[in-house]
């Protein structure tokens, strides 16, 4: 069942950025985001993880799509704000892991980073970058916290540990989406 549901998820994945970004070149870099966060997800919904060998790759590979793309596309102003997102999500994700260690893993934090990468490179205003980061945070704080609440209501164990990422994987895939709408409301 696991495989079916995972491409099914993908695939509604790839429809939704598809309608986002339309046929632009935009949209090959967050189909790409778009499927790591798809397999992410399932690994750490099965084992807890989020591997090294999926999050570092994608860290360095968003990171060079970003240098190039927006090389190509005259685009200076997403390389700073692809920084800051970064810097922000990654920096709040790693404190929460700093105070409280078996609350948010490693791989948290650097699932962090990439994803602050992408939401970053959006908007190139820095506040706007800023305030979508902050968004996509309290989005998975509350989606994450909703889905543990309700786990530990159907399971009667009242402790059992939540994977985060695909919390953040969500939240972050809703900021995107949502990006226009989002910064013309925060603006407004």
């Amino acid at each position: 069942m696991r495989y079916p549901l995972v491409d099914g998820v993908l695939v509604a994945v790839f429809v939704v950025l598809g309608l986002r970004f339309g046929w632009s070149v935009m949209l090959l870099p967050y189909l790409l985001l778009g499927m790591v966060l798809v397999v992410l997800s399932a690994i750490d919904i099965e084992t807890h993880l989020l591997p090294n060998i999926i999050v570092w790759p994608s860290i360095f590979a968003g990171m060079f799509l970003i240098l190039v793309m927006s090389g190509e596309l005259d685009y200076a102003p997403g390389i700073n704000s692809a920084l800051l997102g970064a810097v922000i999500f990654g920096g709040f994700i790693g404190a929460a892991h700093v105070v409280y260690e078996h609350g948010m893993g490693r791989g948290d934090v650097k699932l962090s980073v990439l994803l602050g990468l992408f939401i970053g490179w959006i908007e190139p205003s820095l506040l706007e970058t800023t305030r979508l980061v902050l968004f996509t945070i309290l989005l998975a704080l509350l989606g994450g916290g909703f889905a543990g609440l309700v786990y530990n209501a159907v399971r009667s164990k009242g402790q059992a540990e939540i994977p985060f990422g695909p919390a953040l994987a969500v939240a972050s895939l809703v900021v995107v989406v949502l990006s226009p709408a989002l910064v013309s409301g925060i603006t407004s």
